[in-house]
């Protein structure tokens, strides 16, 4: 699909926004022009953000928010319409980090906590959002997920597989769109890998020099470190990949080999695997008979 045309008077509404990659895409749309709803489930880090915001010449409007919650979502949108009047794009980034531990040992109630702010809050974006912009004919859907959805990193197992959810979440969202004749809706999927925020500083705690050297030979190689990224430069990587239309916003090259030692070991399979006897010829699937014709 074509990008989407940035222009002064859009309206992106940033989740997450109060903080980290959240506040550093608010601050990229600001200084293209765009008006922008930061939304926080946080209100003093919400405050704190405007303030900061504001000494730099930029007014926002902000909108607490809990993204795990639908009726939060949904009064997020209603907000936005009523006071602002259009939404162009709506950026799916909240999300929080637990720390890294063994899968057998992660708290159930912990993991869920992660799921309804990581996943959920994505769904709920989505549903709220995008039937709006299918009213309206246009808009753009932003979600940041990590190059922990493309690959793994041990001891994240709760982390990582709900970031997979919002990236297969988010492909089938690019197709669904297309399928239905909304080819025009943009999708994007950030996945960076380390970025320098809060949250960033924590997922390096375990694999710093001066860190728990026992945590990290338990934990493993951990994420390149080479290709950490700040805010700023991730920011500017989705604004360039939201006018290019991309689907996939990949702005560390460096974690490429991350994924191919993902995907290697499944290529190999595949390679080495017999065909199963009984399996269709090509074509031969429209031979096979309907059900329904057999009662």
């Amino acid at each position: 699909m074509s990008g989407a045309v940035l222009h002064p008077g859009q309206v992106a509404v940033v989740t997450g926004g109060a903080a980290g990659i959240g506040f550093a895409l608010a601050a990229a749309f600001l200084g293209r022009g765009l008006r922008v709803v930061l939304a926080d489930r946080d209100t003093g880090t919400l405050d704190a953000a405007a303030a900061r915001l504001a000494a730099a010449g930029h007014s926002v409007r902000t909108v607490p928010t809990d993204v795990s919650r639908p009726e939060d979502m949904r009064r997020l949108r209603e907000t936005v319409l009523a006071t602002e009047g259009r939404v162009d794009i709506l950026v799916n980034n909240a999300g929080i980090y637990p720390g890294m531990q063994p899968v057998w040992t992660i708290d159930r109630d912990s993991w869920r906590a992660l799921y309804d702010v990581n996943y959920w809050g994505v769904v709920h974006g989505i549903q709220e959002f995008v039937p709006q912009f299918i009213a309206q004919g246009s808009g753009t859907v932003v979600t940041t997920a990590s190059m922990s959805g493309l690959s793994t990193v041990p001891g994240s197992a709760d982390y990582s597989s709900a970031k997979h959810a919002v990236v297969a979440l988010t492909e089938t969202l690019r197709a669904d769109l297309d399928l239905a004749g909304h080819g025009g809706i943009g999708v994007t999927l950030l996945c960076p890998s380390v970025v320098l925020t809060d949250m960033g500083r924590r997922a390096l705690g375990v694999f710093e020099a001066e860190g728990n050297a026992d945590e990290r030979s338990r934990i493993g190689s951990g994420p390149d470190l080479s290709a950490v990224l700040t805010p700023e430069a991730l920011a500017e990587a989705a604004l360039a990949g939201i006018e290019a239309g991309d689907l996939y916003v990949l702005p560390t090259p460096r974690s490429r080999d991350r994924f191919l030692g993902r995907i290697r070991p499944i290529l190999a399979a595949f390679a080495a695997a017999p065909i199963t006897h009984g399996a269709l010829e090509p074509g031969a699937a429209g031979a096979m008979s309907d059900p329904a014709d057999e009662e």
